[in-house]
């Protein structure tokens, strides 16, 4: 391995029967470094940091803002692997994040009810 750039060298053989593959090609492979696992997806925007540990905040059936913490998995594009800590009915916060605080009373909105709000917002400003 070389520590510099977390890279291993390696060399595979398997059938070319259509001359696809060329001596001496280049090609990066990911290997799964885990078994599979039972997990969510979050935007990776909704993660606080609290020293060492990961956090979200989470809106609960009084409509009160909740803290979190939780073990992060890979991030897939845009979205964070939570391996533990959340459930799959919990609403997390992922706009007004500076806003929140544990324990405050919120207003929460999905992602149509922001988004109608938003073109209202610009239709009142023409």
């Amino acid at each position: 391995m070389d520590t510099n750039s977390g890279t291993i060298r390696g060399r595979a053989q398997f059938a070319n029967a259509t001359a696809l593959f060329t001596p001496g090609m280049f090609g990066r492979i990911l290997i799964p470094g885990s078994a599979e696992y039972e997990a969510l997806l979050v935007p990776d925007v909704a993660i606080g940091t609290e020293q060492v540990r990961k956090f979200v905040y989470v809106v609960d059936a009084e409509n009160t803002v909740r803290q979190k913490y939780i073990e992060l998995g890979s991030l897939q594009g845009k979205l964070r692997v939570v391996k533990s800590g959340l459930e799959a009915n919990d609403r997390v916060i992922v706009n007004g994040l500076m806003r929140a605080r544990a324990g405050a009373k919120v207003t929460p909105l999905t992602e149509e009810e922001m988004k109608a709000q938003q073109q209202q917002q610009q239709q009142k400003k023409k």
